[in-house]
């Protein structure tokens, strides 16, 4: 099913645009939704992931927090992943 995408969050990706393999996805392997700021720039979204979902081509480069968390810096083909309430990138 199709998810509508608020002019907010197409706004965000028309300032960061994507070069086909090359961008950010996130994972969120916890058993609950999880509420993500992403920033680009001067521009801020808030989204929701829902508990097993992955988000693909996010931004090709921006900062990601969840909860209180500092924000990670993620760029090209980062995969961030959400586990026990925490955010990380790589292996």
């Amino acid at each position: 099913m199709m998810r509508p995408i608020t002019l907010g969050f197409a706004a965000l990706l028309a300032l960061t645009p994507l070069s086909g393999a090359f961008a950010v996805d996130v994972i969120n392997q916890d058993g609950e939704d999880h509420t993500l700021i992403i920033s680009a720039g001067e521009t801020q979204k808030e989204m929701v992931i829902k508990a097993g979902e992955t988000l693909t081509k996010i931004c090709e480069s921006c900062t990601i927090q969840l909860n209180e968390e500092e924000p990670l810096e993620a760029q090209e083909d980062e995969v961030v992943t959400i586990k026990e309430g925490k955010a990380s990138t790589g292996g």
